[in-house]
């Protein structure tokens, strides 16, 4: 686990410099990773509200979802992701 945290660190200071969707996007999975999930929920949201193109972000965030069995958030996810899409 010590690897994911150094990794966060990393990431949340490069992300002091320039606000990318990348860098949230990291900072989310590692947060997921390290069974932090609302933080990692937090992170990939943020990531949609900037790129509602990036897939993995909707991924990670239905996978939360189902997780918590929350279906209904889940389809909404997917939904709008779907949406965008077409």
């Amino acid at each position: 686990m010590g690897r994911y945290q150094e990794s966060r660190s990393f990431f949340r200071q490069a992300l002091e410099i320039h606000d990318f969707a990348q860098l949230n996007y990291n900072i989310g999975l590692c947060n997921y990773k390290l069974e932090n999930i609302d933080d990692a929920r937090f992170y990939f949201e943020k990531v949609i509200d900037v790129d509602k193109y990036f897939f993995y972000a909707h991924y990670n965030l239905i996978k939360i979802y189902l997780q918590k069995n929350n279906v209904n958030d889940a389809y909404i996810i997917y939904k709008s992701f779907s949406d965008v899409r077409d």
